[in-house]
């Protein structure tokens, strides 16, 4: 059980794209002038529609990803959700009070870390990314 604290906060460093950031800590914000703070209406909409990352994947074998309907602003807020949603998770094993066995520690260890494996996976991808 002293393992999983420990292995959240690899996971969390690990993610992580330069030493100042953390997954909890929101990278800082450039302060925007007056116009073009009308376009930054357009990001917040796209944050109401749903991810397609974090949808369920259509097809066999646990589906594919929709390459189709994904695009790049997808990626930080998908990555951000699945690695919380992850950590709350991991958390949450390492308080468990019942006696650590494989289906509540390994097994609960493996499905909080699936959503996230998933997206970085279309990220990772070269089809994603553009360079087929």
């Amino acid at each position: 059980m002293r393992f999983l604290p420990l292995l959240a906060g690899l996971l969390a460093a690990c993610a992580t794209a330069s030493p100042e950031m953390s997954p909890r800590t929101p990278p800082p914000r450039k302060q925007a002038a007056a116009a073009p703070r009308k376009q930054a209406a357009a990001p917040r909409a796209a944050k109401a529609a749903p991810n397609p990352l974090l949808e369920p994947w259509a097809g066999p074998h646990g589906g594919l990803p929709p390459f189709d309907r994904v695009k790049l602003e997808h990626f930080r807020p998908a990555l951000e959700q699945a690695m919380a949603r992850a950590l709350a998770e991991l958390d949450a094993i390492g308080k468990r009070a019942a006696k650590p066995s494989f289906e509540n520690t390994l097994a609960a260890y493996e499905r909080a870390l699936r959503p996230y494996a998933r997206v970085r996976a279309v990220f990772s991808s070269p089809v994603a990314l553009g360079n087929p």
